[in-house]
Formats: C-alpha cells, sequence, structure tokens
C-alpha cells in the first residue's frame, strides 16, 4: 500500500491572544491506494518522506509550548481512499506544584531586582589622607613619631557598597553555590548596571530555588549579594615577627636585644614582634614599614551565574 500526505499551506492558521496562548491549525491531505478507516488516517504516514500526521501532546514545529490537543480525519471520496485530517496545536498550560495559571509569561523575561546598600565595618587605619592626595587613597602612613604603628592600633569606621540581585534563569548548577561564594571576579564584569573592575567584587551570598513555569518547565530564582571594594580583598600584613632570616644561611633566628632592664649586654629574646625587612632581615631604625599582599579569597570568572548586567 502506498500512501501520500501532502499540506494544504492555503489553509494553515495562527492566532495567539493577549495571554499569550497560541493556537495552531494545520490541513493535511492524505491519498492511499488501499481504503483506510478513520484511525488509520489519523496516524497516517507517507510511505516516501516518512511524514506522519502529529500525534496527540506532539509540539509544534516552530513553537515547542504548544502542543498538538485535537487531529480530526474526515473523507473525501466515497471509496474512503482520500481523506481530510485537521490538527491543532495549543499553549498547554501546566498543572505543577508552582504553576500560576493565570500567568503564562516565561518568568525569564522578567526584569530582574536590583537594589543598593551597604555594609559597616570597623577597619585597622594603616594611612591617611595628606595634602595632594586623591579620593580613596590615602598616603600618610598612620605611626608614632618612631614610625611604629600604634599599639592598640588605630580603627575607623566604614561602609563597602552591596548590590542586591533578584533574577530568573534556566541555567543554574547547585554546586556553584559552593563553588560562587567568597570569590572575587577575575575578570571586570558589569552587574545591575555597575560596571565593577576585576578583583574588586566578592561574592557574599548565593541563594537559589528550583521553580516551575505554567508548562511545567524548570528555572531558578536566584538571590545574590555582591559586596564592592574599590582598594579590592587583598590583605595587607606588616611584615614583623619574631624571628629574622639569616642571609647566610637563609635560616630563620630569634631576634634577641640588649636586656633593658640590667643594661648589661646579655641578649634576651624580644617581647614585641619587629619589624623586617623584605629580605627577612631586621629592618633598619628609620626603615620603611613593610607590608605583605594576601589574596584570601578565590579569584573566579562569573560569567557561568548569568549576572543581570542592567535593571
Amino acid at each position: 500500500m502506498s500512501i501520500r500526505v501532502e499540506e494544504s499551506f492555503a489553509e494553515r492558521n495562527g492566532t495567539r491572544n493577549k495571554d499569550g496562548i497560541s493556537d495552531y491549525k494545520r490541513v493535511y491531505n492524505v491519498i492511499s491506494t488501499n481504503v483506510l478507516t478513520e484511525d488509520q488516517a489519523l496516524v497516517a504516514t507517507d510511505t516516501t518522506s516518512g511524514f506522519q500526521i502529529p500525534a496527540i501532546n506532539s509540539s509544534h514545529f516552530s513553537d515547542t509550548k504548544a502542543k498538538t490537543f485535537s487531529v480530526s480525519a474526515s473523507p473525501k471520496d466515497g471509496d474512503n481512499k482520500t481523506w481530510t485530517v485537521n490538527v491543532g496545536w495549543q499553549t498547554q498550560l501546566g498543572s505543577g506544584s508552582y504553576d500560576d495559571e493565570e500567568n503564562t509569561t516565561d518568568p525569564t523575561t522578567q526584569r530582574p531586582e536590583v537594589s543598593y546598600g551597604h555594609a559597616t565595618y570597623t577597619k585597622v587605619m594603616s594611612k591617611a589622607y595628606q595634602d595632594g592626595d586623591t579620593y580613596g587613597n590615602p598616603t600618610l602612613p598612620v605611626e608614632n613619631t618612631a614610625e611604629d604603628p600604634f599599639d592598640p592600633p588605630i580603627t575607623q569606621d566604614s561602609s563597602l557598597t552591596i548590590i542586591e540581585l533578584n533574577y530568573n534563569t534556566r541555567s543554574f548548577d547547585p554546586d556553584w553555590m559552593r563553588q560562587y561564594e567568597n570569590t572575587i571576579n577575575k575578570s571586570a564584569v558589569r552587574v545591575g548596571g555597575a560596571r565593577i573592575p576585576a578583583l574588586q567584587g566578592r561574592i557574599v551570598a548565593l541563594d537559589a530555588d528550583p521553580l516551575y513555569d505554567d508548562n511545567d518547565e524548570l528555572y531558578w530564582k536566584v538571590s545574590c549579594q555582591i559586596e564592592l571594594n574599590s582598594s579590592g580583598f587583598t590583605a595587607k600584613i606588616l611584615n614583623q615577627g619574631f624571628n629574622f632570616l639569616d642571609s647566610g644561611t637563609k635560616r630563620p633566628i630569634i631576634i634577641t636585644k640588649k636586656d633593658e632592664t640590667t643594661g648589661k649586654e646579655t641578649k634576651v629574646v624580644a617581647n614585641d614582634p619587629q619589624k623586617l625587612a623584605l629580605d627577612g632581615t631586621v629592618l633598619a631604625v628609620g626603615g620603611t614599614p613593610v607590608y605583605r599582599d594576601f589574596n584570601v579569597y578565590w579569584r573566579a570568572e562569573w560569567k557561568a551565574l548569568n549576572l543581570p548586567a542592567s535593571y
């Protein structure tokens, strides 16, 4: 038996209402060399091309959210060898626990919610402003006249900008929560309308809830807090200690000093940590204190998170 399935293109029809629900209709002619019953016509397959009449719940060719909801067949001649088959598709509303039948909008197209705030903290002052300085770049070391840091150290209240983002995305991996929290941006990135230079943003918190839209398709509602610091997140630690590095053997040796109580030349262990030079030796009197930089946060590329660039 030979069967041809030919579409009547002039009878294609499609509509979409204000709620985003689409309806489509296509008409096919089924021509057979043998007599067909109505159930055979409903599932007819072209014996040459392999094209088959769309089955119930199959997706529309160009709109995957629309599913086949009706297929009807009627004979066009008296011997039941030629049939007209009408196929209809419609956007299907899901029945999952998170569905909202009154809202069929793709949740990932909604604008992200972006807000700006600040976090206050206390930090040790290592430098203060003086004439000629620019904002964010103080140059006067906070030290006594003997060029020693104050003990206890001088502190100041400060604040950092916090960007809070709430957005929907199809792409999210729960493993990202441990991979990206407490990381800083390896490359410059634009987030929530703000450009964050490399190494000046830190992800403070990252939360995500798996939800399902009206078509029962998974998406994630992500909440992210990012802390901004124009000084970066490198820890600067004063280079000091109770040992110095022998320049010859390169081995650490305990720092000693004269006994100030007796005035004798007997050397005793230093009571306080001593400032060190870059080579590990004791810093000479009047020498510039050395601070060592430590990267305390992992540097990561944030591209996979699909952070909204605007608001």
